[in-house]
């Protein structure tokens, strides 16, 4: 089921219509590219898929279109935090160094509180820092997708 922001629709004498995609070939070269798409992003962020998703939008199709597909086919993904150290913790962590040294105004400042963070949770600066986030949405790695038949979808 589609959301309502992309369900697409025409009206016609006050009576409202859907609009489906067809099973024309321009339809299905579109959801043949939106499967590649996904296919292309298994281990990358899901930031990255969108941006991928949005290029497709610009080769003059309906945007709602190629945005419902893609909410079809991202229901058959399998997202993942890659993270080394939990971001709950890594915050927790943070934000209490940042609470007795104070709020970083420089880089130095940052780049020492990283460091404490570190320290603290015995791991890498370089760790601390790909893992702070890795929770949100964006940051979600694909890590499986099944397609969805053609008809289907």
């Amino acid at each position: 089921m589609l959301t309502n922001d992309l369900v697409r629709f025409r009206r016609n004498k006050g009576n409202i219509f859907p609009l489906f995609a067809k099973s024309d070939k321009r339809h299905l070269e579109l959801i043949n590219s939106l499967i590649k798409v996904f296919y292309r992003n298994i281990g990358k962020k899901k930031y990255e898929l969108t941006n991928d998703i949005r290029s497709i939008e610009r080769d003059d199709y309906d945007f709602k279109l190629v945005r419902g597909l893609a909410f079809l086919l991202e229901r058959n993904c399998k997202f993942v935090i890659h993270d080394v150290v939990k971001p709950e913790e890594i915050r927790r962590t943070l934000f209490k160094i940042v609470n007795t040294i104070g709020f970083p105004i420089s880089d130095n400042e940052r780049k020492n509180i990283l460091l404490k963070t570190a320290e603290s949770l015995n791991t890498k600066v370089e760790e601390v820092e790909s893992s702070l986030y890795a929770d949100l949405d964006d940051e979600l790695i694909l890590k499986e997708f099944i397609p969805i038949d053609f008809e289907i979808l």
